[in-house]
C-alpha cells in the first residue's frame, strides 16, 4: 500500500484499455454494418492486469450494441457514478465517446492518484461531472507534464463533441506523448513491476497437491440381440488397446486481486484515490 505507480506504467495501463475499447466499438457484423458496442461501465475494477503484464477490459455485462432486440429504457442510469460520462449521468443517449469520458477519469486518477469526480454523495459527484467541476492535474501533483494535462482534459470535455471521437484516437495521443516523452509503453516492464510487487506467481495447476479430480465416466450402452431375439442393454466396453483415460480438468486460475465494489461515498478531493492505491500494489 502506498507505493506509487510509475508514469510509464500507468500510461500503460490506459493505453492497453483503451486498444480494447477500440477494438470492442470497431467490431462489424457479417455484412460490414457497424455493432454499435458501448461498455458504459469503464471503471478501474474492469481493468485487471496479469502477472505477464497483459491488461484486460472486463465486464461488458451492461454494454449496449446498436442491434439489440432490447434497448435499455430511457432515462435509466446504468454503471458507477464516479466514472460515468456527463450524458450518462443525465440519462442521454450514448456513445463510444462515453467510453472515452470514462478512461479519460482513470487517465487522471491513475497518474495523479487523486480522485476525480468523487464527491459527499452521488448526486454532487454527477452534478460535478455535467458541469465539468474538475481540479487541474498540474495543480494536484508538481511536475505534471502539459501535454499529459492537455490529453487528460480533451478526455474529459463535458461536450462530448470536444473530446477525442473514438479510444483509437486518445490511444494515439497517449502513444505520441510517450514518445516525445522518451517513455516506453512495455508491459514486458509492467509485467515485471507486478512481479516486483507480489513475487513469481506460479499457475494453479502446476502447484503440487492441486490437483483436480477426474469427471466421473458416464457408462454408455449399446443394443445386444440375444439368441432368442430379445433386445437386452448392456455397458459398453472400449475395444483392447483402446482404454479411455482418465479426464483432468485444470482448476480456476484466481485474479492477482479480486474486483471490489466501491466504496461508501466520501469527501476526497485532494485525497489519494482508494482504488487506485490498490491499483498501484497491481
Amino acid at each position: 500500500v502506498g507505493t506509487r505507480v510509475p508514469l510509464e506504467l500507468a500510461l500503460t495501463v490506459v493505453a492497453g484499455a483503451a486498444a480494447g475499447l477500440d477494438h470492442a466499438h470497431e467490431r462489424r457484423t457479417v455484412d460490414g454494418t457497424p455493432m454499435g458496442i458501448v461498455h458504459r461501465d469503464v471503471s478501474p475494477s474492469n481493468i485487471m492486469i496479469g502477472y505477464d503484464g497483459a491488461v484486460k477490459l472486463l465486464d461488458f455485462g451492461i454494454a449496449k450494441a446498436a442491434q439489440r432486440s432490447v434497448e435499455t429504457q430511457s432515462g435509466i442510469i446504468k454503471g458507477k457514478f464516479a466514472y460515468m460520462a456527463p450524458e450518462q449521468c443525465r440519462g442521454r443517449d450514448v456513445d463510444r465517446r462515453s467510453d472515452v469520458f470514462s478512461l479519460g477519469i482513470i487517465l487522471y486518477e491513475v497518474t495523479t492518484q487523486h480522485r476525480c469526480f468523487r464527491a459527499d454523495s452521488d448526486f454532487d459527484t454527477m452534478h460535478r461531472i455535467v458541469t465539468g467541476d474538475i481540479v487541474r492535474p498540474t495543480r494536484l501533483v508538481q511536475g505534471y507534464p502539459p501535454a499529459l494535462e492537455a490529453i487528460v482534459m480533451k478526455a474529459l470535455a463535458v461536450d462530448a463533441n470536444q473530446r477525442y471521437q473514438s479510444a483509437g484516437l486518445l490511444l494515439e495521443a497517449v502513444e505520441s506523448f510517450a514518445v516525445s516523452s522518451r517513455m516506453s509503453l512495455s508491459t514486458m516492464a509492467l509485467g515485471r513491476f507486478m512481479r516486483d510487487m507480489f513475487g513469481e506467481v506460479p499457475e494453479p495447476w502446476l502447484v503440487p497437491g492441486r490437483i483436480s479430480q477426474p469427471l466421473p465416466q458416464k457408462e454408455q450402452t449399446i443394443s445386444n440381440t440375444n439368441a432368442s431375439g430379445s433386445g437386452e442393454r448392456r455397458p459398453s466396453l472400449p475395444p483392447p488397446g483402446h482404454e479411455q483415460a482418465p479426464m483432468h480438468l485444470p482448476p480456476e486460475v484466481p485474479l492477482p486481486y479480486a474486483p471490489r465494489e466501491e466504496a461508501p461515498s466520501v469527501s476526497d478531493r485532494g485525497t489519494p484515490h482508494p482504488q487506485l492505491a490498490q491499483m498501484a500494489q497491481m
